[in-house]
């Protein structure tokens, strides 16, 4: 054996390091990295830093803090940066709090000589070091004219853009328009009302409405997923929803569209469908087909804005390749759910929807019938929940001829009859999670606690919740989960408020769920 040369193979490998990666590599290696680790990593040699800034970038937060998102708690709570920093780094990812025009802050004589120094050597206002990185953009609060349109003019790979309301009042209609972001995918722009947020001054609000329609008036070929809420200062409804509906006849590579009716809008409540309302909704129809959704969301919030809501249904009932369906609304009939089951049957995977009337124009109690779901056969996520004035006559029917392929199913304010309850629980062979609340609990409507007992007995069912809807006295010591090896065997029990919620263990044996308290991290049972 030469030994030698084996020696000097194994010093040669030992002397091999991750420097000796091209920067291509490198760049690759880098992408899986969160956003600290990528600064991290950038301190480590010059290398690397030019690796990071130039070739992939870094997520910065800008401004001022006004805003909180559920979603993103790091995008409040992150520290604070000047905006000159764009300049510096390399930038893929930039949240715009408020920006404050200096001449806000300064002196007079500082601000005359910012001015006069402008005039001179030409506007400062800093520009991305490398605008070719940046792909999303937050703006989250008001921002001053010059230093959105150095953000934003020499984008050309932007992917994503949000807007809050706020960020639209200092703005001029001039830098919204012929916007050139041809690969932007998603356009969200939220907010609705001009108070949500915490602001160093007041902005005011008259200005929203024409930025926001000069904005709705381009066009980005790219765009698959589009997201918009009805700002609460606007009041001028008519004129922005036909300038969203021009929106969407001109994208209709859209693929995920979402429309939020805020309840604090002017009142609409008018029964009375006038030939102007049924012009309206021609048109939302007319839109509607143009578009092969995926996606698609209608959240109308207040029960008074009678006209908004029956459009954007209209505009729901022509869809007919929907994946995932979410409508939420005050006074939905119940021929919707045929409606979208009859056009999606094919596609739909998710459907949810809430506040159905389950009366008719005489007052007299319908059933939705679930034999009108029984050809969605790919559909795996459905959501009903009902707006019922009695629980006289069942709200749900024929609970048998649900999908066979549901996992995830929720009823809610839809009397059950007992039978209809039992057959959720044992005829759908591939359901992991099952809520059920306010489906009766009197009589023969509800759950029964020989129901109770079956489900428990079969361990299918990964995670069982019910509220309000037991019918029948529940053992006052509980329901034993079965499990022997254990003394004393756990049993399942009913909570306060007849909360009753468990799920299967490691073991494969039910046992009761805990609440997570909303201030503490301690686990507490009602």
């Amino acid at each position: 054996m030469d030994m030698d040369g084996t020696i000097e193979s194994l010093d040669s490998a030992s002397s091999l390091t991750i420097d000796i990666l091209p920067n291509e590599l490198l760049h690759k290696t880098f992408l899986f990295l969160d956003g600290r680790s990528k600064n991290t990593a950038a301190s480590v040699s010059k290398r690397w830093h030019t690796v990071v800034d130039s070739m992939i970038g870094r997520k910065v937060y800008l401004g001022n803090q006004c805003q909180s998102v559920p979603q993103d708690q790091e995008r409040f709570f992150h520290p604070l940066s000047d905006f000159s920093t764009i300049s510096k780094l390399g930038v893929s990812e930039c949240v715009v709090g408020e920006i404050v025009a200096p001449n806000r802050t300064r002196t007079f004589l500082t601000y005359l000589f910012s001015e006069l120094k402008k005039a001179f050597y030409g506007d400062e206002t800093p520009e991305f070091k490398y605008p070719y990185l940046v792909q999303s953009l937050h703006f989250d609060g008001p921002i001053p004219c010059d230093y959105f349109n150095s953000m934003v003019k020499s984008v050309i790979n932007l992917q994503h853009i949000e807007f809050h309301m706020t960020a639209f009042c200092c703005l001029q209609t001039s830098s919204l328009e012929a916007l050139g972001w041809k690969r932007l995918k998603s356009l969200r722009m939220w907010g609705h009302r001009l108070t949500e947020g915490i602001f160093t001054t007041f902005y005011p609000a008259d200005r929203i409405l024409p930025n926001v329609l000069m904005f709705l008036s381009n066009y980005f070929p790219a765009l698959s997923e589009y997201y918009m809420e009805y700002p609460f200062d606007i009041r001028d409804e008519k004129t922005f929803t036909q300038q969203v509906l021009s929106f969407l006849k001109r994208h209709q590579t859209l693929l995920k569209f979402r429309i939020c009716v805020n309840i604090s809008l002017a009142d609409d409540s008018s029964e009375f469908e006038t030939a102007t309302d049924r012009e309206w909704i021609k048109e939302a129809k007319i839109t509607s087909k143009r578009l092969k959704l995926k996606t698609l969301e209608i959240l109308v919030s207040s029960m008074r804005k009678v006209r908004l809501a029956r459009l954007w249904l209209a505009f729901v009932e022509q869809q007919q390749t929907l994946e995932t369906a979410y409508i939420l609304s005050f006074r939905i009939p119940l021929a919707m759910i045929s409606a979208v089951c009859e056009n999606n049957w094919q596609t739909l995977k998710k459907f949810f929807i809430s506040r159905i009337i389950m009366n008719n124009n005489s007052g007299r109690a319908v059933q939705l019938d679930c034999n009108e779901l029984s050809r969605c056969d790919k559909l795996k996520y459905f959501t009903c929940e009902g707006m019922l004035s009695n629980f006289l006559e069942p709200g749900l029917i024929n609970a048998c001829s649900l999908p066979k392929s549901i996992v995830h199913l929720e009823i809610g304010g839809l009397p059950l009859l007992h039978a209809d309850a039992h057959d959720l629980f044992f005829e759908l062979p591939e359901l992991k999670q099952i809520c059920l609340t306010d489906v009766g609990n009197l009589g023969r409507f509800g759950i029964t606690i020989d129901t109770i007992k079956q489900v428990i007995v079969a361990r299918r069912i990964m995670v069982v919740t019910i509220y309000r809807s037991v019918c029948g006295e529940f053992p006052t010591g509980g329901i034993p989960n079965g499990d022997h090896s254990v003394e004393p065997q756990p049993c399942i029990i009913l909570k306060a408020y007849e909360i009753l919620e468990f799920k299967l263990n490691e073991d494969g044996f039910y046992e009761n769920m805990r609440r997570q308290s909303l201030y503490e991290d301690d686990e507490f049972d009602e």
